[in-house]
C-alpha cells in the first residue's frame, strides 16, 4: 500500500467490495440510465493511464456517442444487455485533449463531447496564460502554465468536429455564471454559441456551464441557458436517467491516474449519495426555467 495515495484510493478495493453487495438493491434501469464521464487536462505522462482506463470502462460497460445519448433523453433508449452507457466529455478545451481524442478516442472509434470557451480561444496565445489561470482555475495558480496546459487552437477544434465528435460551449471566458448579471449571462451563454457556430460551422446543442458545482449556477443562469441549448452538463455525480432533465445532466470526474477499482467504485455510483441533494435542486432549477419559458414569462 502507497501511503502518500489519497485515502480514498487506499480504500478503493473495500469500497469496491461494498458497492457491489449494495448494488442489486439500486433502482437504476439499464434500459434508462447512462453516466457522463468528465475529464480536463490530460498531459502526456498520463497517456498511457488515459488509454487504460478507457480500454478498462469499454470492456464493462457501453460508451455510446452523443446522438445516442440525445436519443435516450429524447425518451427512445434501447436495452444494452445491462451494461451502463457512459458518454465521455471533456471541459476547457485545452491542447492535450486534442491530442488524447487523435492517440486514444479515434483508434478505438469513441465520440466524445469537448466543451471550448470561444472567447479564451479567441485571445493572442500571450495573453492566454494569464486568462486561463484567471478564469479557469479561478486565479488559485500562476501565469507560467505548464505546456499541457495551452488551449487547443481553431484548427484543432475543426479537426475533432472532422473526426466525428461534437463540439460544445463551456462559456466564453469560464467565467462564475452565478456572479454575473444579464448582460454578461447573455455574453458568456448566449453569444458563446453563436461564435462557436459561426468559426465551426456546426450547430452548437451542448453547454457545460464552468466549475460545475451546484454553487456556480443560478435560477438567472438557467434561464438564459434554456433559451439557447438542448442540452447542460453540471459536473455534480450521478447516473442519469429518463427523467433526468436535459438542461441538468450530471457527470463524474475521473482522473486517469487512480486505480481502477476507485474508478469501479464511481462508475457503480459508490458517491452518488453525496451528491443527490444537490442533484435535486439542480433538476428544481431547470424545471422552472422550462416552466417560466412554457408560460410566457421569457423570450424564446
Amino acid at each position: 500500500m502507497n501511503l502518500r495515495e489519497p485515502l480514498r484510493y487506499r480504500l478503493a478495493k473495500p469500497l469496491l467490495f461494498s458497492r457491489r453487495l449494495l448494488k442489486g438493491i439500486d433502482r437504476v434501469s439499464a434500459d434508462t440510465a447512462f453516466r457522463v464521464l468528465l475529464f480536463h487536462d490530460l498531459p502526456d505522462n498520463q497517456l498511457a493511464a488515459f488509454e487504460s482506463l478507457i480500454q478498462h470502462v469499454m470492456a464493462a460497460h457501453e460508451i455510446v456517442r452523443p446522438e445516442e445519448t440525445e436519443s435516450i433523453l429524447a425518451g427512445s433508449p434501447a436495452s444494452r444487455r445491462g451494461r451502463m452507457r457512459i458518454l465521455i466529455t471533456f471541459d476547457d478545451g485545452f491542447r492535450s485533449q486534442a491530442r488524447m481524442a487523435e492517440r486514444v478516442l479515434d483508434r478505438c472509434d469513441i465520440k466524445a463531447i469537448f466543451f471550448l470557451c470561444p472567447g479564451l480561444m479567441n485571445m493572442p496565445v500571450p495573453r492566454q496564460d494569464e486568462a486561463v489561470a484567471r478564469y479557469v482555475f479561478d486565479g488559485r495558480i500562476g501565469r507560467a502554465l505548464p505546456s499541457e496546459m495551452n488551449l487547443m487552437s481553431w484548427s484543432e477544434a475543426e479537426s475533432l468536429l472532422a473526426a466525428g465528435h461534437t463540439i460544445g460551449s463551456h462559456t466564453s471566458l469560464h467565467r462564475r455564471l452565478s456572479d454575473l448579471g444579464p448582460q454578461e449571462l447573455e455574453a458568456e451563454i448566449v453569444d458563446s454559441g453563436g461564435l462557436l457556430e459561426q468559426r465551426l460551422g456546426k450547430p452548437v446543442r451542448w453547454f457545460a456551464y464552468p466549475f460545475g458545482n451546484i454553487e456556480s449556477v443560478n435560477e438567472a443562469s438557467y434561464e438564459v441557458i434554456r433559451k439557447r441549448y438542448s442540452f447542460c452538463c453540471s459536473g455534480l455525480r450521478g447516473f442519469n436517467a429518463d427523467d433526468t432533465h436535459s438542461l441538468a445532466l450530471l457527470r463524474d470526474c475521473l482522473d486517469p491516474l487512480g486505480p481502477l477499482e476507485y474508478q469501479d467504485f464511481v462508475l457503480l455510483g459508490g458517491l452518488d449519495l453525496l451528491y443527490r441533494s444537490r442533484a435535486r435542486k439542480l433538476q428544481d432549477m431547470a424545471r422552472q426555467a422550462e416552466q417560466k419559458r412554457d408560460e410566457g414569462w421569457m423570450p424564446s
